[in-house]
C-alpha cells in the first residue's frame, strides 16, 4: 500500500534532479528527433540540445511555426555548432509519419536519440 508520503510527492514534487546543469558540455555529432518541437516541452528540448551544438530534427505540422521557434532558437544561441532542421510531420496520420521517415534517412544513417514529445490520439466510436 502507497504511503501518505508517496501521494504527497504528486501534488508538491520536489525540485528535479536532472536539469540542463546536468547536461554534457557537448552533443557535437549526435543527431536528435523532437516532435512537436515548434512550442513548448519540444521546443525547450531542441532549445538545450541545439544550445549544445547538436544537430536537432524538428518535426512539426506546421512549418511557419516550426520556422519561427528555429529563428527563436538560433537567434538565442548564435554560437551554436549546431543544426536545427525541420521536417513537416502530422503524427495523427500515419502516411504522412511514413513520408517523414523517408526523408529524415535520405538526410542521416544514424539516429542517437527520438524525443516523442507530441502526438494526437483519436478515439474511434464502435
Amino acid at each position: 500500500m502507497p504511503t501518505l508520503s508517496h501521494f504527497w510527492g504528486h501534488f508538491f514534487p520536489p525540485k528535479p534532479t536532472f536539469t540542463d546543469a546536468n547536461l554534457p558540455a557537448d552533443f557535437y555529432g549526435k543527431v536528435y528527433v523532437v516532435t512537436g518541437a515548434n512550442s513548448g516541452i519540444g521546443k525547450d528540448i531542441a532549445r538545450l540540445l541545439y544550445a549544445n551544438n547538436a544537430k536537432v530534427y524538428v518535426l512539426c505540422r506546421s512549418e511557419d511555426k516550426a520556422l519561427k521557434a528555429i529563428q527563436d532558437i538560433e537567434k538565442a544561441f548564435p554560437d551554436s555548432k549546431g543544426a536545427l532542421i525541420f521536417i513537416a510531420c502530422d503524427l495523427a496520420d500515419l502516411t504522412n509519419v511514413k513520408t517523414a521517415a523517408v526523408a529524415f534517412l535520405a538526410r542521416e544513417q544514424r539516429l542517437d536519440v527520438l524525443f516523442n514529445n507530441a502526438g494526437v490520439v483519436r478515439l474511434l466510436r464502435i
